[in-house]
């Protein structure tokens, strides 16, 4: 198929691309920080990392959002169709260099997300170990009425 936009266009498209692909190996990075600190259940720690969490999701929105402007200018598209193509889709609108390119993106942005995923499940199942924990704590103490350490709950 012949390239509907311009060379400029294609390279701030990599770019973007790039981008949001390292900030998911960020994302993935501070996941495995906060798995650490789930074990340890340091929780000024935890809320460190969730914040940067929060940060750096913002600012995958953000590039998604320039991604889908820009595919919505290039190929004259309606955002709402452009954000839902996915990258091999983009293929046929690139020269074959730039598929190699965009291909090489894809698959490290795959591998990425699957162990983020993974890592995200382990950290909700070791946040809710530790709720449970605590709440089975508590209700051992209300439970058992425990005036001998001469603190009301």
């Amino acid at each position: 198929m012949d390239c509907p936009w311009t060379a400029e266009q294609r390279s701030a498209l990599i770019g973007i691309l790039r981008q949001e692909t390292d900030t998911t190996a960020a994302l993935l990075s501070i996941s495995q920080l906060l798995q650490e600190q789930l074990v340890r259940f340091d929780t000024e720690a935890i809320e460190q990392q969730v914040r940067k969490q929060e940060a750096l999701l913002n600012h995958l929105e953000q590039l998604e959002k320039q991604r889908c402007l820009l595919l919505a200018q290039a190929l004259s598209r309606p955002i709402e169709q452009v954000s839902t193509m996915s990258l091999t889709a983009l293929y046929a609108y690139l020269p074959h260099h730039e598929r190699v390119i965009v291909d090489d993106i894809r698959t490290r942005l795959s591998t990425l997300t699957t162990e983020l995923q993974r890592t995200n499940s382990i950290n909700r199942m070791l946040a809710l170990r530790g709720r449970n924990s605590i709440q089975a704590t508590l209700n051992y103490v209300r439970q058992r009425n425990l005036h001998a350490v001469d603190a009301a709950l």
